[in-house]
């Protein structure tokens, strides 16, 4: 068997075919460029407006925001919103159980954060939330709501309050 060596002066004769013969990829057209150029001005345009909107859904978005100078996990920020939530349906379900009505404790308490959430409720939950004589018991029934409200699971909730609980211990122990 004889190997042979090949340069590339060997295919110098061999003619390409018409297809080969053109560079690829194309060089592009000034079109082509101007049309390039444009897409850029328009991604850059676009990565602006998303910016933008990150920023909006941020100050407006379910977690309250971390004490200035400390960074929590987000699982303690929305913890502390689920543990208050619980605590005033709590509250809400002793007030209704006691004789006045949701209306009556509504306009008592109109600051309490469990009305802000009930808006953000399906109808067939808010007219449940609207009877507390029907509720479970309210830990449960709290955590199933948040965890629809969060598209978690009730379990992450229970974790999540159990977290910011923990979090708020500790600070008491060392201040």
């Amino acid at each position: 068997m004889v190997l042979a060596t090949l340069r590339a002066s060997d295919f110098s004769e061999i003619e390409r075919p018409e297809w080969a013969k053109s560079s690829y990829p194309p060089e592009p057209t000034t079109e082509a460029n101007a049309e390039i150029l444009g897409l850029t001005q328009e991604i850059a345009d676009l990565k602006g407006t998303i910016e933008a909107l990150g920023k909006a859904v941020q100050l407006n978005s379910k977690e309250s925001p971390p004490d200035v100078g400390q960074n929590l996990p987000r699982g303690i920020q929305r913890g502390e919103r689920c543990a208050q939530i619980i605590e005033e349906m709590r509250h809400l379900k002793h007030w209704v159980l006691g004789g006045k009505t949701m209306a009556e404790v509504q306009a008592e308490n109109p600051t309490l954060h469990v009305w802000k959430f009930r808006e953000t409720l399906t109808t067939a939950d808010r007219e449940h939330f609207d009877h507390p004589n029907r509720w479970a018991p309210v830990t449960g029934y709290a955590h199933a709501l948040l965890g629809k409200d969060y598209g978690r699971s009730p379990v992450t909730i229970r974790d999540w309050v159990k977290a910011h609980r923990r979090e708020a211990r500790q600070k008491s122990a060392t201040s």
